[in-house]
């Protein structure tokens, strides 16, 4: 009985060793593209104090290590990631190793944050499959020629679309996702979120 109690206790103890570990969600050959908050050469090279370093900052919502040269970018917002060889890259694991910081576990898509609608603008000779294009302030990256596209085979299109006129009009702040990989050389909207 004894030996069965000391044995419980030992996996006991590993097992929450185990669960107090933080949990970091890496990945490997990627760069993460938009703002930074802070570029810093790491004394010492490893992913995980990049990753720490973002954890410890309040405006950080993910990370891209570079690892040629021990250099980490912590991000403001990501508006794209690309494979690349050259890094590691992952979002903020505050909050009990969940991404973002946060309840729900989803890992935040590529987008900008609190972007006001500078242009909105539609085009008949883009064909039916786009509708309304749009630029921001802050703007979008340069990868994207500044421009985001809705399309048409969204499932909430008409919806998306309404928000987007309204957000231009009533000059609203948003929050805008677009898809890892678009279909055409802009940013592809996926999710709108504004707010008076």
């Amino acid at each position: 009985m004894i030996r069965y109690v000391c044995c419980m206790a030992a996996a006991l103890m590993l097992l929450s060793a185990s669960l107090a570990a933080p949990a970091y969600a890496q990945e490997n050959n990627t760069i993460f593209f938009g703002p930074d908050v802070e570029v810093r050469t790491l004394q010492n090279p490893r992913w995980q104090n990049c990753q720490r370093r973002c954890d410890n900052n309040d405006r950080c919502v993910g990370w891209s290590y570079i690892q040629g040269v021990n250099q980490c970018r912590l991000k403001e917002a990501i508006w794209l990631k690309s494979d690349n060889g050259c890094c590691v890259s992952g979002y903020k694991q505050a909050g009990g190793g969940q991404p973002g910081g946060g309840g729900g576990g989803q890992q935040a898509s590529p987008g900008i944050q609190n972007a006001r609608i500078a242009r909105l603008h539609y085009n008949s000779r883009a064909g039916n499959e786009r509708g309304a294009c749009i630029q921001t302030q802050p703007q979008i990256p340069g990868s994207f020629r500044g421009w985001a596209c809705l399309w048409k085979d969204n499932p909430l299109y008409a919806e998306i679309d309404r928000m987007l006129s309204d957000a231009f009009m009533q000059n609203m702040t948003c929050d805008i996702e677009w898809a890892d990989r678009p279909r055409t050389r802009y940013g592809e909207i996926e999710v709108v979120s504004c707010r008076r």
